[in-house]
């Protein structure tokens, strides 16, 4: 009747066909865009949870090997002072000592008493350096 009938695809003229083509194509690559990107948050996300717990177990060991640190400071320096107290000790008996030689012998102390050489660990400071002197 009045009516005219399209030759189907042989006739490449239609430019809405084209358009619904185009936007279907465009909507399958969006999707498929989408189930990449999510897989790809999903591996991120599972690697920051690794990650997180790496951190938190390095922050944990940081801790721990601050508290250790700390506590062999305070030790050395608890050495440090005693072998100060000790070394004043031994200076002050040496001391006496020779004051109480010369009186009762009249001659000047330390003729007869050998030189002694002084270890190095009590020649050294609680830094591990000579009195005043630092090493760089």
């Amino acid at each position: 009747m009045g009516q005219q009938v399209q030759k189907g695809a042989a006739t490449p003229a239609d430019p809405l066909a084209d358009q619904i083509a185009n936007s279907l194509r465009g909507v399958q690559e969006l999707r498929e865009d989408i189930a990449r990107f999510s897989a790809r948050v999903q591996q991120l996300e599972r690697d920051n949870l690794v990650l997180a717990s790496e951190n938190a177990s390095y922050r944990a060991q940081l801790e721990a090997e601050k508290t250790e640190r700390g506590y062999y400071h305070r030790f050395a320096v608890e050495v440090a002072t005693s072998l100060n107290l000790i070394a004043q000790v031994c200076d002050e008996v040496m001391h006496k000592a020779q004051e109480h030689a010369f009186r009762e012998n009249g001659d000047p102390p330390g003729r007869d008493i050998p030189d002694m050489e002084i270890p190095k660990f009590l020649k050294n400071g609680p830094n591990g350096h000579q009195d005043g002197q630092h090493q760089h």
